[in-house]
C-alpha cells in the first residue's frame, strides 16, 4: 500500500513535466479528446493538397443543311464549342450544301444521331440527336427522340462519337 501511495504522486509529477501533443483547449467540464475540444498549441494545419493535373474539355457538334439535301457534318474532340461548330459546318458544306447550320453541340460526353428507316433504307423524316455518358446511352436517347418526332417510326443510329475530356498531368 505504501508503494502505491509513493508511485502515484511521482507519476503525476512526471506527466506534468512532459510536453504532450493533445487537445488542451477544452471548454470547462469537457474531457480532453472530446469533439468539443480544440487542438493544442502545437497543432499546425496540414499544407493544402497540390493538384496532380487538370481536366481539359472536349467538344463536338453536328450541322445539317438547310437546302434539304440531307447532308450532315460532324466534329468531335475539339478544344472549344466554336471550333467544333465551325468544323461541322465546313464538313456539311464539303458535301455540296451551300447553307448549313449547327443543329447540336455537346461537351465532355457522347452523342449519337438517329434517323427514320424503313427496312434497310432511310424513310425520310426528322433526324434526332441524343447524348449520354457512353455511346450506348446516347444511341438509346437518339432512337427514342427519333421515334417520338416521327410518329413512332423505326429509327436507326447513323452516327455515334464521344468527346470525353482529357486529363493532363502536371
Amino acid at each position: 500500500m505504501r508503494l502505491t501511495n509513493c508511485l502515484l504522486p511521482a507519476l503525476l509529477i512526471l506527466m506534468i513535466g512532459l510536453d504532450v501533443d493533445a487537445q488542451t483547449a477544452c471548454p470547462t467540464g469537457v474531457a480532453p479528446g472530446s469533439a468539443q475540444c480544440g487542438p493544442s498549441n502545437n497543432y499546425a494545419e496540414p499544407p493544402p493538397s497540390t493538384p496532380l493535373g487538370e481536366w481539359i474539355n472536349r467538344f463536338g457538334a453536328m450541322a445539317t443543311d438547310i437546302d434539304g439535301a440531307g447532308n450532315i457534318g460532324v466534329a468531335e474532340r475539339k478544344f472549344s464549342r466554336e471550333e467544333a461548330e465551325n468544323e461541322a459546318i465546313a464538313q456539311c458544306r464539303s458535301l455540296g450544301s451551300r447553307q448549313c447550320r449547327v443543329m447540336f453541340y455537346y461537351a465532355n460526353q457522347c452523342a449519337s444521331l438517329a434517323e427514320p428507316y424503313r427496312g434497310d433504307k432511310p424513310a425520310g423524316g426528322l433526324t434526332s440527336p441524343g447524348v449520354g455518358p457512353d455511346t450506348a446511352a446516347s444511341s438509346k436517347s437518339a432512337l427514342a427522340r427519333c421515334s417520338d418526332k416521327n410518329n413512332g417510326a423505326s429509327c436507326k443510329v447513323v452516327y455515334s462519337s464521344c468527346s470525353k475530356p482529357d486529363f493532363r498531368k502536371y
